[in-house]
């Protein structure tokens, strides 16, 4: 019986392990693929060495230094004519602004007429006087009794006095006319406004004819142009200072000059002549310009020679501190520098970069 047991428990034990080896195998466990980073490409910027310049640099022209303003100095006139265009040449004396006579030109006539008849009369007059005197002279010899001749002899010195006295009379109404005939002519004479040098007309007033003019009002502005000076009127006016040195460049040649008058330095009432306008003295003898060339201005404000430079868009600013990217050994990094000289596209670097690195881009 316990032999029966034990083919039993063997049986029983054997199909056990038979059944576990007909189950499917478990598959193997998949090893995970290895990830490789994209490799990161930027873009830079070497940095260099140049020069750089921190400059105001404007577009200006050639113009006269001497300009003499022409005006009247009747407290009320009115105009007539303004006989001259901007840019003409004219010579000492010429007529360039007329003013309305007011009738003096007729006036003019008329004491001329006066005056021709006042001389013919004096000198009828006179004529006349002499006949009648020579006729007295003819009668007295007729007389005999010593009464008409005396009475005679009183009668030609009343008429020689009668003479004389019409005679000064007319003569001093001859000076009168002729007096105010002179106050006339010289009263038309200061209608006509004339130039004073020779020159260029480089200013006219804005007027027109009967309009009124004020006493000293400039009309006419004419211009030296044997002499000529450097000239910029801009919205960059403030950028210059009296004695500032700076380059006028015409055609490639450089022409150094010095800033001799600024807004601020203008007199106050030719302050409307020139808005924002700065002038500028060559320091050459004879520049070899001439008046309206178009040149440029340049003012050089700082510089520096054979500098480390990089693009200032690069330049990154965090808070006071001012950073570049620097792409070291493939990777990005930050590095703070210290600048110097600015131009409109260039910094100086001054610290914290050397030459041959490059700045990333992107």
């Amino acid at each position: 019986m316990k032999y029966l047991v034990r083919i039993l428990w063997v049986v029983l034990v054997v199909s056990v392990l038979a059944g576990c080896n007909a189950l499917p195998e478990e598959e193997a466990k998949l090893v995970p693929p290895l990830i490789v980073p994209e490799e990161v490409s930027y873009k830079t910027k070497v940095v260099q060495r140049g020069d750089i310049e921190d400059a105001t640099s404007v577009r200006g022209e050639v113009v006269p230094i001497q300009i003499e303003y022409l005006f009247v100095e009747d407290k009320y006139t009115r105009l007539k004519s303004i006989d001259v265009n901007l840019g003409d040449i004219v010579e000492k004396g010429d007529v360039v602004v007329n003013l309305l006579s007011e009738d003096l030109e007729e006036n003019i006539k008329v004491k001329e007429i006066n005056i021709d008849s006042l001389v013919y009369d004096i000198e009828v007059t006179k004529e006349l006087f002499e006949l009648q005197k020579e006729i007295d002279i003819n009668t007295r010899l007729t007389l005999e009794t010593p009464y008409s001749i005396n009475n005679h002899d009183s009668q030609m010195k009343i008429k020689e006095l009668n003479h004389n006295n019409s005679i000064k009379s007319k003569e001093s109404t001859l000076l009168i006319e002729r007096l105010q005939l002179s106050q006339l002519k010289e009263s038309l004479e200061n209608t006509k406004v004339k130039s004073t040098i020779n020159g260029s007309v480089v200013y006219i007033k804005r007027i027109e004819e009967g309009d009124s003019i004020e006493d000293y009002d400039k009309l006419i502005g004419i211009a030296d142009v044997s002499s000529v000076q450097a000239a910029y009127e801009g919205t960059d006016a403030s950028e210059f200072t009296l004695g500032n040195e700076v380059i006028v460049t015409y055609l490639n040649v450089d022409h150094p000059a010095v800033v001799t008058m600024t807004p601020g330095s203008v007199p106050e009432d030719e302050k409307e002549l020139y808005p924002d306008t700065v002038f500028f003295t060559f320091t050459e003898e004879d520049p070899g310009l001439t008046r309206g060339n178009t040149i440029d201005i340049k003012l050089i404000h700082d510089s520096s020679k054979d500098t480390l430079l990089i693009p200032k868009s690069l330049l990154l600013k965090s808070g006071d501190d001012k950073l570049v990217y620097v792409l070291s050994n493939g990777l990005k990094e930050e590095r703070y520098v210290t600048t110097g000289v600015e131009s409109g596209i260039y910094v100086e670097i001054t610290g914290g970069l050397e030459e041959g690195e490059e700045i990333i881009i992107n």
